[in-house]
């Protein structure tokens, strides 16, 4: 699987887990786990020094984008 490939898969997984959470405590273990310091999307950040130098700037932007969407969905979900 390219590394673009899979960004998608890991933005839905977290949507879904971000949706299933029922209190802050687990909003939080999720952002911790998709967005923390050692978090699923930090990896795969960590991981585009080993792409092609022309690869990255167009995984970069996923990957950001991604992010982006998920924060907005945490903090969307917080203030429910």
């Amino acid at each position: 699987m390219s590394f673009i490939d899979q960004i998608t898969p890991l933005k839905e997984a977290a949507l879904q887990a971000l949706q299933a959470a029922n209190s802050l405590a687990k909003l939080d273990d999720v952002r911790v786990l998709y967005l923390g310091t050692n978090g699923q999307f930090t990896g795969l950040l960590k991981q585009m020094g080993g792409l092609a130098k022309e690869d990255r700037p167009a995984a970069g932007k996923a990957v950001n984008l991604a992010k982006a969407e998920l924060t907005q969905t945490l903090d969307r979900r917080r203030k429910e």
